[in-house]
């Protein structure tokens, strides 16, 4: 973030405008992840490491105990996230 949207974000935030900055860090992070795919000509990437996952989605269930999370993110924005916790006797 540049530091006149730091300076935006301040403002926004005293004036009690706290889910409005978070919408917009929201976004911005899920713009930069889509701006490398395009970047790199990557069309899709599977994140599953938890930190990327709550990085690129701020899903709110990523630390911790939920490993087997996994998420795919489109250069469009299309988001599918997965959770493979269910217990099967085939493993």
């Amino acid at each position: 973030m540049a530091a006149d949207q730091l300076s935006d974000a301040h403002s926004t935030v005293q004036a009690g405008g706290k889910e409005a900055i978070l919408r917009e860090v929201r976004a911005y992070r899920l713009a930069r992840v889509q701006e490398q795919l395009l970047k790199h000509q990557c069309p899709a990437i599977l994140l599953y490491d938890p930190v990327n996952i709550r990085y690129a989605t701020d899903s709110s269930n990523t630390q911790g105990v939920k490993l087997e999370q996994q998420v795919v993110l489109t250069e469009h924005g299309y988001v599918s996230l997965t959770d493979c916790s269910f217990e099967t006797d085939w493993l």
